[in-house]
């Protein structure tokens, strides 16, 4: 950074505010405009994204990204995406049929049961095109 773009740049006002024994950073200065009860609601939403981020990474192993090609870099992170995103609708489904909140299902032991349980869903499936061959 030069010295004459350092004279240009300013600190941003910064709001603190404390909520349940956690310091929250903003720029959001009005309270009018966001109260405090509205920037925790946002600062737990965060936060879960963050941990949503974690399992993509981690759990369906995309901390490394195995493609060359930047077109396939993108194909492999919509995979990567499609995968959890078709976890989270088993997981919502299961917490809906037994009335809990889906948040309190386990986002790794999901996908280990539909693991455990790869080849019966893989057999059925053969199973229900094998009759719909049949059909036509």
């Amino acid at each position: 950074m030069s010295p004459r773009t350092a004279k240009c740049q300013t600190r941003p006002t910064i709001r603190e505010i404390k909520i349940n024994k956690k310091v929250i950073t903003t720029t959001l200065l009005n309270p009018k405009e966001v109260t405090r009860n509205e920037l925790g609601k946002l600062y737990t939403k965060r936060w879960l994204i963050e941990v949503d981020f974690r399992f993509i990474k981690t759990v369906l192993q995309m901390d490394v990204l195995r493609c060359k090609t930047p077109d396939m870099v993108c194909k492999e992170i919509w995979v990567h995406l499609l995968a959890y995103n078709l976890i989270r609708t088993v997981m919502a489904q299961a917490a809906y049929r037994y009335n809990l909140p889906p948040r309190t299902l386990s986002f790794k032991g999901t996908l280990q049961q539909l693991n455990a349980f790869k080849g019966t869903f893989l057999r059925t499936a053969k199973t229900c095109l094998w009759h719909c061959s049949k059909i036509q």
